[in-house]
């Protein structure tokens, strides 16, 4: 199995660990709704390539370096 390099974590930590938006708590992600939007190959996919983009990247960005079109990605990046 490959190893997948691990997203930043920006936001500010409060006590406990937990994020503002407390959906990561040491590093690991534990909302099941989050955990849900990351089951998805596509999803998977597009955070990668915004990762390998440097961090930002436009909806018809992605869609050139996926080689998908602009407008099936748009519900994917709106889960995301």
């Amino acid at each position: 199995m490959f190893q997948q390099a691990r997203p930043k974590i920006r936001g500010g930590k409060t006590r406990g660990g937990k994020t503002r938006g407390g959906k990561i708590r040491g590093g690991k992600i534990v909302e099941p709704r989050a955990i849900a939007a990351l089951a998805s190959p596509v999803r998977q996919e597009i955070l990668d390539t915004v990762e390998a983009l440097g961090g930002t990247a436009t909806i018809a960005e992605l869609a050139a370096q996926l080689g998908r079109p602009a407008d099936g990605l748009y519900y994917h990046v709106t889960v995301l």
